[in-house]
């Protein structure tokens, strides 16, 4: 069976990037482990703060805003 929508497969959806990010680190070696925490740690922390003020802005009208940080989130 083939999933007309990309939203019923969301684990093959996020292993891409996830994948991709692994491969970039092994062929990319350039950045350090405490500058990703540091991305990793600030990008979680403005993924709860939006989740926190989720109704005081609006965010339900920008869906793609929650989508970009998950994304970048498993990434890295």
């Amino acid at each position: 069976m083939i999933a007309a929508h990309k939203g019923e497969i969301p684990f093959a959806i996020l292993l891409l990037h996830f994948l991709a990010g692994i491969g970039l680190g092994i062929y990319f070696p350039i950045f350090s482990f405490t500058f990703l925490a540091i991305l990793l740690g600030s990008l979680n922390v403005l993924f709860i703060s939006l989740n926190l003020i989720y109704k005081k802005l609006n965010l339900h009208k920008l869906k793609w805003v929650g989508g970009i940080l998950i994304f970048s989130i498993s990434f890295c």
